[in-house]
């Protein structure tokens, strides 16, 4: 049977936190989480082996995908990706940078 996977994000001023559901069916080594243009991808493959009674090798494979996109104000540097000790889920988290925020600006108006 196939294990589902999802996921769930959370956002606040400092940042976002994806949780994925990965259910102790997939390890460390068995996910890959890269940025690209402005894209977090997430991606995990298994195999699993079982050798039946009748001596034959079966292989189940198992993948899934997720990506979302990130605000233009991620900080790429300091993004990190941790599988839970029982393997149940990855918590990516994507910090934001700060940027100051000015306290008083005048904006000029103009005559079209």
């Amino acid at each position: 049977m196939a294990q589902k996977v999802t996921a769930t994000s959370k956002t606040d001023d400092d940042g976002t936190v994806v949780t994925v559901n990965i259910g102790g069916f997939y390890k460390a080594d068995e996910i890959q989480v890269k940025v690209a243009q402005g894209v977090v991808f997430i991606e995990g493959k298994c195999v699993q082996e079982t050798i039946k009674e009748d001596g034959k090798v079966q292989k189940l494979i198992h993948n899934f995908s997720r990506h979302f996109r990130l605000p233009a104000h991620a900080d790429y540097d300091k993004i990190s990706a941790v599988v839970s000790a029982d393997n149940m889920r990855l918590v990516i988290t994507v910090p934001y940078r700060n940027f100051p925020v000015p306290e008083e600006k005048i904006i000029p108006i103009t005559k079209e």
